[in-house]
């Protein structure tokens, strides 16, 4: 039974495209570590209806090792009602002889294994020179943005969403042809700090209702143009700035209106032809939220009541935990811009990963 279609009564999703092209996973990367001469891969994964026997870990698409699962408590105390959600963790240890430069990344993958078949699979990039490629925020900057305060869980989800968005990216557009791009809601430059490094992209910038984030990314980012936007549109962006504009969980932080607000603000200032990458929480993220009430909050196509906190930077009652469905979405956001694709728990293996593009005119 793959993830995306059947569940344990606690996950009702209805995905309006069909089957999903792969089991839809929930995880993170926490480790990647080289020491002495080894690698360590740790981290947790599970799939909600599937039961994880052991983990293999393959890189650059060669298996190298299989491990069985650990028992992360942690995990299971925070989603108790999945089964099998106590056996969930994943570490390696192994020999490390991969060397990376700033065109070739080594490519991880760990796939979960159950009943001698795989039913789970992350991936992400890896680089010797993680830790020192880029600087790191403070940590308290760090929490804002993430929930924690860890700087190496900060730069491997950083590369992670970097590698999920530029892939998706060299999709749908040619890389050559992007010649400037805009990082909507950066915060303290998890993601746009990897575009800096690694795009090529002659143009980079970033905006954020964060005046302090912003003022950390200009004294430390120095690459790229930031600026800091009011929490409502318009910004001072010209019309058709853009190439490409990205967003990280911003919208999954806005009431219906203020979405229908930004997204026309973001159609003004993006060119013809060009692309928009941003993140929703869609069913799949909710069932992990809202277990076994997934139907009912969502039963009007987007659930945008819950109040999240950001106290001294978004006005009171603007800062959202909003979810939405799949046909919401699509049928909402579609006057605005054409999608492209939508890519189910692809953006952190929790997020939805929405990619439209602006009509030509």
């Amino acid at each position: 039974m793959g993830c995306g279609s059947t569940t344990h009564g606690f996950l009702k999703l209805n995905y309006l495209s069909g089957s999903a092209e792969f089991n839809l996973t929930r995880g993170y990367f926490e480790n990647l570590m080289q020491q002495d001469g080894r690698i360590l891969v740790s981290g947790w994964m599970l799939c909600p209806t599937e039961k994880i026997e052991s983990f293999e870990l393959y890189i650059n698409q060669k298996k190298v090792e299989s491990v069985p699962v650990t028992e992360r408590e942690d995990v299971a105390r925070v989603y108790p009602f999945i089964p099998f959600i106590i056996n969930t963790g994943f570490r390696f240890s192994i020999p490390w002889q991969y060397e990376t430069n700033d065109i070739n990344m080594v490519e991880i993958r760990v796939a979960g294994i159950g009943e001698g078949r795989e039913v789970a699979s992350m991936e992400t990039w890896y680089r010797s020179d993680l830790y020192t490629c880029l600087p790191t925020p403070p940590p308290h900057l760090i929490e804002r943005v993430a929930a924690h305060n860890s700087t190496a869980l900060y730069l491997v989800t950083g590369l992670q969403t970097y590698r999920e968005y530029w892939s998706t990216i060299c999709k749908h557009k040619s890389a050559l042809s992007i010649d400037s791009m805009l990082d909507w809601g950066c915060g303290c430059g998890r993601v746009i700090g990897f575009f800096l490094k690694f795009s090529n992209i002659h143009k980079i910038y970033g905006c954020d209702i964060d005046a302090e984030a912003i003022g950390w990314c200009r004294d430390n980012l120095k690459s790229a143009e930031f600026s800091v936007i009011p929490p409502y549109p318009p910004t001072a962006y010209a019309d058709n700035a853009f190439d490409l504009i990205i967003s990280f969980s911003v919208l999954t932080h806005l009431s219906r209106e203020v979405q229908f607000a930004w997204l026309q603000e973001v159609h003004r200032i993006l060119s013809p032809g060009g692309l928009f990458l941003t993140s929703v929480h869609g069913e799949f993220a909710a069932s992990f939220i809202y277990p076994g009430e997934v139907e009912k909050i969502l039963k009007n196509g987007i659930y945008d009541h819950a109040d999240n906190r950001l106290d001294g930077i978004a006005p009171e009652g603007y800062y959202k935990g909003t979810f939405q469905t799949k046909e919401y979405t699509l049928k909402e956001w579609s006057p605005y811009f054409e999608i492209v694709e939508y890519g189910e728990g692809k953006a952190l293996y929790f997020h939805d990963l929405v990619v439209m593009k602006k009509r030509l005119q």
